[in-house]
């Protein structure tokens, strides 16, 4: 694996510009708390039920019949 004092001047320079944009990457993430919530929260070790299942397969076959509220809907039973 070559390091990185091996590399061309262009392979340098893409390096580094991937170094800044990691950089950003990671300070945005660590500034939004709700990022750094979801980045941090613990893995979900519940079970997916045979009952979850089944109403989550009752519901997408309600949604390929077409029976489900538009956003639009909402908003507009809302008055917005």
């Amino acid at each position: 694996m070559p390091m990185e004092n091996d590399a061309t001047p262009a392979t340098r320079a893409d390096l580094e510009n991937m170094k800044a944009e990691i950089l950003a990457a990671l300070s945005l993430l660590l500034r939004d708390p709700v990022r750094l919530s979801i980045l941090t929260a613990p893995v979900d070790d519940e079970p997916y039920t045979a009952t979850q299942q089944q109403q989550d397969t009752e519901a997408l076959a309600a949604v390929e019949r077409g029976e489900y509220t538009t956003h639009e809907d909402i908003l507009a039973e809302f008055g917005l």
